[in-house]
């Protein structure tokens, strides 16, 4: 109850919330077995909070609803595809349009919140580095879909075997925590080569979340110069 006082209150702690829980998101990819148990429940929250902090408290208007209804629409879609077996491939079709959709929407949102603030605080660097964070976590789990609809779209991977008895374990959430760590190496242009996209799809949404983290880090701290610089001369 207090955290969602903290949230519905002051700015700041909705910012801090997501972005600690971003890095929650990061611990929990690294311990397969509690992933596979957690990831929807996770991603729910994660939905509602980038909700909470891109929709003001105030009036809400059109944007805002249409905001909110594909948010829940997001939710409803990472269940779809958790819940159904394995051999359904066609189930993250919908995870990865909506969720793709869904965060790009919530990023910009998120900027032109940091852009309306008149200085740099410690609000606009939680805000930056939450937008940051986000598009490497939800390129993870485009990243995911993607394999699920087209397996072997990223190699190699760590596999036992392609039926759903097997995958939809252990051996699945490896999967899923490799190429969540395989996002922000695509998002941060580290480029170490341990895994690498094969297929055509694979390969476009590799290209498109390094341009995207390029992209972000350059409008992001043009626009930190420019609200310190602003500061500044006032």
């Amino acid at each position: 109850m207090r955290l969602l006082f903290l949230l519905s209150s002051k700015p700041e702690y909705k910012y801090r919330t997501l972005l600690f829980f971003c890095f929650a998101m990061l611990l929990l990819f690294s311990i397969p077995d509690a992933l596979y148990w957690v990831g929807a429940l996770g991603y729910t929250v994660l939905a509602f909070l980038i909700m909470q902090v891109t929709i003001s408290s105030g009036s809400i208007d059109q944007h805002d609803m249409n905001y909110r209804n594909l948010g829940l629409f997001a939710i409803a879609s990472i269940w779809f595809w958790s819940l159904t077996p394995i051999e359904i491939a066609y189930s993250g079709i919908p995870v990865v349009f909506v969720w793709s959709v869904f965060v790009c929407w919530g990023v910009i949102r998120l900027v032109k919140l940091l852009a309306a603030s008149e200085k740099i605080n410690a609000n606009s660097l939680f805000a930056a580095a939450t937008g940051y964070m986000l598009l490497g976590i939800v390129s993870g789990l485009i990243f995911s879909a993607i394999e699920t609809i087209a397996p072997s779209s990223f190699e190699p991977l760590l596999r036992t075997s392609l039926d759903a008895s097997n995958m939809d374990s252990l051996a699945y959430s490896r999967m899923f925590s490799a190429l969540n760590y395989y996002a922000f190496v695509c998002l941060t242009t580290l480029g170490f080569g341990d895994i690498v996209p094969v297929s055509s799809m694979a390969r476009i949404a590799s290209v498109v979340t390094g341009l995207f983290g390029t992209f972000y880090l350059a409008a992001i701290i043009g626009l930190l110069i420019g609200r310190y610089s602003s500061s500044v001369s006032d």
